[in-house]
C-alpha cells in the first residue's frame, strides 16, 4: 500500500437531483511534488515517523 502523505478527506459534490456525492480524495507520498516534500521534512512540527517516510521517498527519487 502506498505511503499518505496527507489524512484522507471526503469531498461533497452536489448532483442534478438535490443529492450530494461523496468522493473520498488521498495525498500519497508519490503523487506529492519534490518541492513540497524538502519543505516538510524540514519543517519543525513533522513528526519523526513522517520525517523518515518523507526521507525515504526523497531517496527513492534520488534527490538525497
Amino acid at each position: 500500500m502506498p505511503m499518505k502523505f496527507k489524512p484522507s478527506t471526503i469531498q461533497h459534490t452536489k448532483n442534478g437531483n438535490g443529492t450530494t456525492k461523496r468522493i473520498n480524495v488521498h495525498t500519497y507520498m508519490s503523487g506529492t511534488s519534490t518541492a513540497v516534500l524538502q519543505e516538510a521534512a524540514h519543517a519543525s512540527s513533522t513528526t519523526p515517523k513522517k520525517r523518515d517516510k518523507i526521507m525515504k521517498e526523497l531517496v527513492r527519487r534520488g534527490v538525497i
